[in-house]
């Protein structure tokens, strides 16, 4: 049963009642208008994606827009895109005229931003906006969730000619799992993320997914949970990834848009809360194996950090990995 936010108001969302097509692989090519709220951001080329929210504004990671709110129009939105590469018969192509990131956006919290296109688009099979979740969603986990973007396969591994949208299923991560996950890194993991991913790792976001959705799906609708936010080693053992929590900003993305608001849906999991029984002990504690770091990784690293910590400047042009680290996917 779906429990809608907002009373007497139809859901302007996208309903599908098929199964996405070729779910189970990272590097599975996804199906043209499987994810039709998925767009593809571009500088000189694409760096970030993000979702169709309604038919003017595109919801993304604060830390893809990092510098650009002054100078949005260098932003251009591609909707309807399936490959980097040749033909897209069904694309539309928006600038962006204003970046609105969150107010308390410090990396990897509150990282969420949304864009307002020059003008609205036509809504078809291939451009549709996603749910969002409501601030009364439950995720628990094992939900089973998917991600969809243009980033690297793998640490060097660029995407493939001709570079088609790729989809990979990632299941929720309860937030006590995940704090335990990542405790050797330090309270990294708060209520305003999601997590989601698998023990044994290997499929995940990577580089270049940024600011894309983590989708699930209830009855007929797709429901966005989260934004993908920051990972390490690409989807290293487990360390699943971490996603801005969608339904925490419910009433923060309804001020920015204060007309033809997206449509928000309560997801509730039909599974038992996990995170009641997680207690971060050595029993549960996850042990990673030391991470031997060279001198280029560290100053690789050392760049990422300082970039994220210029509030004023674009997280523009930073090495494609660094490795050992929480990492930024752009």
């Amino acid at each position: 049963v779906l429990t809608l936010i907002r009373l007497s108001a139809p859901v302007k969302c996208f309903r599908n009642l098929s199964r996405p097509y070729g779910f189970l692989s990272r590097c599975f090519r996804a199906k043209s208008c499987s994810w039709p709220w998925q767009v593809s951001l571009h500088l000189s080329s694409h760096f970030c994606g993000g979702s169709l929210v309604n038919d003017q504004w595109v919801l993304t990671a604060a830390h893809c827009v990092g510098g650009l709110a002054g100078i949005p129009s260098l932003v251009t939105v591609y909707l309807g895109r399936q490959s980097q590469e040749g033909s897209n018969p069904n694309e539309v192509v928006r600038k962006v005229v204003q970046i609105t990131s969150h107010p308390n956006y410090s990396f990897p919290n509150n990282d969420i931003a949304l864009l307002k296109m020059s003008e609205p688009v036509n809504f078809t099979s291939y451009i549709s906006p996603v749910c969002l979740g409501a601030s009364s969603s439950s995720f628990y986990s094992g939900d089973p969730s998917w991600v969809t973007g243009w980033g690297n396969i793998g640490f060097n591994d660029p995407l493939p000619s001709p570079g088609n949208l790729l989809e990979v299923e990632a299941d929720i991560v309860g937030n006590g799992q995940c704090s335990c996950d990542y405790s050797e890194l330090g309270d990294l993991i708060n209520d305003n993320m999601i997590c989601a991913g698998f023990r044994e790792g290997g499929k995940g976001p990577c580089f270049g997914d940024s600011g894309g959705p983590l989708v699930t799906k209830q009855g007929d609708r797709w429901i966005q949970a989260g934004i993908v936010s920051f990972t390490v080693d690409c989807a290293k053992s487990y360390f699943p990834s971490g996603y801005a929590r969608v339904s925490q900003y419910e009433s923060w993305i309804n001020s920015v848009i204060n007309t033809n608001q997206p449509g928000f849906i309560t997801f509730t999991s039909n599974r038992t809360n996990s995170d009641l029984n997680v207690s971060c002990t050595t029993s549960n504690l996850t042990t990673h194996p030391p991470t031997t770091t060279t001198e280029a990784q560290r100053e690789c690293l050392d760049l990422i950090d300082f970039v994220i910590k210029q509030k004023n400047l674009p997280l523009l042009g930073l090495p494609p990995y660094c490795g050992g680290g929480v990492s930024v996917l752009h």
